[in-house]
């Protein structure tokens, strides 16, 4: 078995576990042998936020949310991140299973019907989705139609 403490804790006097941590491992371990061990933290490991803010350069703010409507996420990307866009989209890709496609809206929303523009930042480039509401499956296409559930009545 291995336990692994916090890299604080660097001889086998266990001086800074706590004591409720410290009689739980003694409790099944009676005796025991100080190692160094490496734990390897690749991507897989992180989550979207996580890998943004070691990928992103500093002081370029993460994004920190985004509407998913069926498989589809859409983020509302700043200025800012213009120059990252894709890395972000495809960041969120990665980290969330249930999404196929990531979006981002361009310009702002000037028709009669609130349908934005939006520019491909990750995965498949169809928009059309199902999204199940109050019991109910609704099939569309975001590029299209504008759908947002947070301003349902």
């Amino acid at each position: 078995r291995l336990v692994l403490l916090n890299d604080r804790v660097v001889d086998d006097s266990l001086q800074g576990v706590p004591e409720d941590k410290l009689s739980a491992v003694k409790a099944h371990v009676q005796t025991f042998d100080m190692t160094t061990y490496e734990v390897p933290l690749t991507y897989e490991y992180f989550n979207a936020a996580q890998a943004l803010s070691k990928l992103l350069p500093p002081g370029v703010e993460i994004p920190s949310s985004f509407e998913t409507i069926g498989h589809v996420a859409h983020m509302n990307l700043r200025d800012e991140h213009a120059e990252y866009k894709y890395l972000i989209g495809k960041v969120v890709l990665d980290k969330n299973e249930r999404l196929k496609t990531v979006v981002n809206k361009v310009g702002s929303i000037e028709s009669e019907f609130r349908v934005p523009e939006w520019e491909l930042l990750a995965g498949d480039p169809s928009l059309v989705t199902e999204v199940k509401q109050h019991g109910m499956t609704f099939k569309l296409d975001f590029g299209t139609v504008y759908w947002n559930s947070r301003l349902e009545t």
